[in-house]
């Protein structure tokens, strides 16, 4: 993959904080970082409390529950700029590359 690409990740996540948590460190140390990560969820105490130290590269989405909806609203926020749009679950657990 192209390490100048534009790359948007898209989480849906509910009630599981600890899993969003490690989803967030993971990606913030891939060899090739994601330009934007989105978060969505249907309240603020779905969300990790390490998300706030990551401002400017995650942007949260709160919103109407379940998966689809989730992830609909998440793409929403989505612009024609980006390379690649990824659909992680929260409890994903990448390993230094896609």
């Amino acid at each position: 993959m192209d390490k100048h690409a534009k790359i948007a990740v898209i989480v849906a996540t509910v009630n599981r904080v600890d899993h969003l948590s490690n989803l967030i460190d993971n990606l913030s140390e891939q060899s090739v970082r994601p330009s934007r990560v989105i978060v969505s969820a249907p309240t603020t105490e779905d969300l990790s409390q390490n998300i706030d130290t990551y401002v400017g590269w995650i942007e949260i989405v709160i919103g109407a529950k379940g998966a689809s909806a989730q992830r609909n609203a998440a793409l929403e926020k989505v612009d024609m700029s980006f390379d690649y749009v990824f659909f992680f679950d929260d409890d994903t657990t990448s390993f230094g590359l896609y």
